[in-house]
């Protein structure tokens, strides 16, 4: 399995290389600091199976620069993780043409489950991005779904 990681700080790819380990016994780790330097490994390397870019490293133009990410990624799922949790970053970022986007504040567990959904084609993004109906899942018409609770 390779793994690219475009992060401009070392420790976060550090810590998301530990975590990320647990996905397959033969992980091979790539890792960039740089919109350029990810462009340049996407372009030198045949395959990725996953895709992991900051929204913030240097280069990077927000989200618009992800498809280009996406562009030279070919079939690879692309998933933004940031700092940001901003809806339009989000939407943006989806847009582009991103599998998913994980605010950096979420739980490693919580991580890994958004990206093996990823990884089997799937698309992730938090639920709350999707609260305010505009354009994304449910729409502002639809009622919200009630909390049923069972007790034993």
């Amino acid at each position: 399995m390779n793994i690219l990681i475009a992060d401009d700080h070392s420790l976060f790819r550090d810590g998301l290389r530990h975590v990320l380990s647990s996905l397959s016994a033969d992980v091979t780790f790539y890792e960039a600091g740089t919109l350029p330097e990810t462009l340049t490994l996407l372009a030198e390397e045949e395959e990725f199976d996953l895709i992991i870019v900051d929204l913030a490293m240097p280069g990077m133009e927000g989200p618009s620069s992800i498809g280009e990410v996406k562009e030279q990624a070919g079939s690879s799922p692309v998933v933004v993780i940031s700092a940001s949790e901003d809806q339009t970053d989000v939407r943006s970022a989806l847009d582009a043409g991103a599998s998913g986007y994980i605010p950096k504040s979420v739980r490693a567990q919580a991580m890994l489950a958004a990206l093996q959904l990823v990884m089997m084609g799937g698309v992730y993004v938090r639920p709350q991005v999707f609260d305010d109906g505009a354009g994304y899942g449910r729409t502002a018409s639809m009622p919200r779904p009630r909390r049923i609770s069972a007790r034993c």
